[in-house]
């Protein structure tokens, strides 16, 4: 199985088929996704936990692909992003396309979108 947070797989659509793409860092490391998380209680008082992933306008690499991609926070800042979660300070300064001089994608099988395949055949290059 693989890490989400060493990839992103995305699919622009050609016609009327979609062609799935495999985006990673150059270095195939990790990397941290701009997000924000919430606790609350729904009318009926159940605890309700929320998140969702910042986007922000594609890079060069993502935008041969789709308009946006997830804000992608540089390891050297993830403290000051989580700090910045606290107090506000700095939070756009985020909000901005990666650079595409450390990233690299391409195409990859179709067979990615089943939930059931595993393994890298799902980001073997095609």
């Amino acid at each position: 199985m693989f890490d989400p947070c060493h990839l992103i797989l995305r699919e622009k659509k050609e016609g009327s088929r979609k062609q799935p793409y495999f985006i990673k860092m150059k270095n195939s490391g990790l990397f941290a996704m701009a997000g924000v998380w919430d606790s609350w209680k729904s009318p009926e008082g159940k605890a309700i936990e929320t998140c969702s992933i910042i986007t922000t306008e594609a890079n060069g690499i993502v935008g041969k692909i789709h308009d946006r991609m997830p804000a992608i926070i540089p390891r050297e800042n993830y403290g000051r992003w989580l700090a910045s979660s606290q107090n506000g300070h700095h939070f756009l300064e985020f909000l901005k396309p990666y650079s595409p001089f450390n990233m690299i994608s391409y195409e990859v099988s179709g067979m990615v979108n089943n939930p059931k395949n595993k393994g890298p055949g799902c980001v073997k290059k095609v």
